[in-house]
């Protein structure tokens, strides 16, 4: 196992890990034009965001690299509840805020 490997499994461990941070989910994490697997991310339900007076609310999450080696922004597909406890539902990869050797920073339509 090289360092890169460590460092991997360090970042996956430590935020996408149920036990050992808040905010741990699992969801259905479908690649555009390969599979669909059930991993856990880290999600950020932010306060809402007002574009043109009508106010959202931003949604985000980490995956861990481990578990997605590659993201289409555009194509990658998420289930996941917009609200927590709310029914889960489709949301496309609208961007990738930041990108480093442990994982994905999304963003979710």
């Amino acid at each position: 196992m090289g360092l890169q490997d460590e460092v991997d499994a360090i970042v996956a461990g430590a935020f996408t890990n149920a036990d050992a941070m808040m905010g741990v989910e699992s969801v259905t994490y479908a690649s555009f034009g390969g599979d669909t697997q059930t991993i856990n991310v880290n999600v950020m339900r932010n306060t809402p965001v007002y574009q043109n007076g009508v106010a959202f609310r931003e949604l985000r999450i980490f995956v861990a690299r481990s578990d997605v080696a590659t993201v289409d922004s555009g194509g990658d597909v998420v289930t996941i509840a917009h609200r927590y406890g709310e029914t889960p539902r489709d949301h496309r990869v609208v961007e990738i805020i930041k990108e480093d050797a442990g994982g994905y920073l999304l963003r979710l339509e």
